[in-house]
């Protein structure tokens, strides 16, 4: 028994460390978000990047300090004309990414883009035909698509009803707040729930009440709003199906709660006793500090990274969960609400 645990210990370490990127990699962007959620992964997976680009040469400089192996600049051109540079990650200021994709692109790199990669329909249009023209590949970074718990919800859904989605937090002063931070809750229920029409949307300040209609007949109630508080910010799905109810909480468990039976529209559970039965689908577990239980994994930041670099390696455009043709439901919906 010490023979096998040992065979598979040893398994697992390789596993990690066989692996090998042979691609050249640039990253464009140096900012927080890129710092605590992208260029951590990048390094766990060790992903080599050639060249980090940043807008002032100050920056370069600090960057050169925590990234030696690393040719810090702020010349964007030199490191498009680089052929060896293959897959290019961008995560600037969300109002320069259309800009950024449409250089890098033309250049002929594959790209992975930090949402939103663009600010309307005619902009994700013009990206789509540039990337046809250059067979290239476009991945943008909505990464619960690739997080394990919405996997796992997505492949139960086959007889969904109707869902309750909240997603609220404290302000957002920042940015585009439906682009920016609401496009995560929007892009997610077109990912479970397919194509989706918009009812009626109520709006009053920071919050949006939306009802929607999907094409394969599911409805959904939203509520989306920075009038809570960060602290205390939440995310919450509640499907119901014919067999039972999906609950979501967060992105740290998904329970799926059986349904008593009917006969005839007769509910038993008035006439029998009856014990509710509930599943475990998914829960982070917090004890074991492995990378399967690490925030960055479970919230997809590592699967769509790694599903990056991946295709870049092999060309396997199956990989890509998040392109430029998956999001545009999305961006339709976003601009409706906008106009409503």
């Amino acid at each position: 028994m010490e023979t096998l645990i040992e065979r598979y210990k040893q398994m697992r370490k390789y596993n990690i460390l066989d692996k090998q990127y042979k691609q050249g990699y640039a990253f464009v962007g140096i900012g927080n978000h890129a710092l605590q959620n992208l260029y951590p992964v990048l390094n766990y997976l060790h992903i080599p990047l050639k060249y980090i680009v940043t807008r002032s040469e100050k920056s370069a400089k600090v960057a050169k300090n925590h990234f030696p192996n690393c040719e810090t600049t702020t010349n964007l051109s030199k490191v498009l004309n680089d052929k060896s540079v293959k897959g290019v990650f961008i995560c600037t200021t969300p109002t320069s990414h259309y800009k950024l994709v449409i250089k890098a692109l033309n250049a002929g790199k594959h790209i992975f883009v930090e949402k939103p990669p663009c600010a309307s329909l005619e902009e994700l249009d013009t990206l789509a035909e540039i990337q046809r023209r250059q067979n290239a590949e476009v991945f943008v970074g909505l990464q619960r698509r690739y997080s394990p718990v919405f996997s796992i919800l997505k492949s139960k859904l086959k007889n969904a009803n109707h869902y309750i989605y909240r997603y609220v937090t404290g302000a957002f002063p920042e940015g585009n707040v439906l682009f920016e931070l609401f496009i995560h809750p929007i892009d997610t229920i077109h990912h479970l729930f397919g194509k989706a029409s918009l009812e009626s949307c109520l709006h009053r300040k920071n919050t949006y009440l939306i009802n929607v209609k999907h094409e394969n007949g599911i409805i959904g109630s939203i509520e989306l709003s920075t009038d809570y508080s960060w602290k205390e910010s939440f995310e919450y799905l509640s499907v119901n199906t014919d067999n039972g109810v999906f609950v979501l909480n967060g992105l740290e468990s998904l329970i799926f709660h059986k349904k008593p039976k009917n006969i005839a529209d007769i509910p038993l559970e008035k006439i029998i006793p009856h014990t509710p039965q509930s599943k475990t689908l998914f829960n982070r577990n917090t004890f074991i500090p492995n990378i399967q239980n690490n925030d960055l994994f479970i919230y997809g930041f590592y699967d769509e990274l790694k599903s990056f670099a991946e295709f870049c390696e092999n060309g396997n455009r199956r990989l890509n969960k998040s392109g430029i043709d998956d999001v545009r439901n999305t961006f339709e919906f976003l601009h409706k609400v906008t106009e409503h």
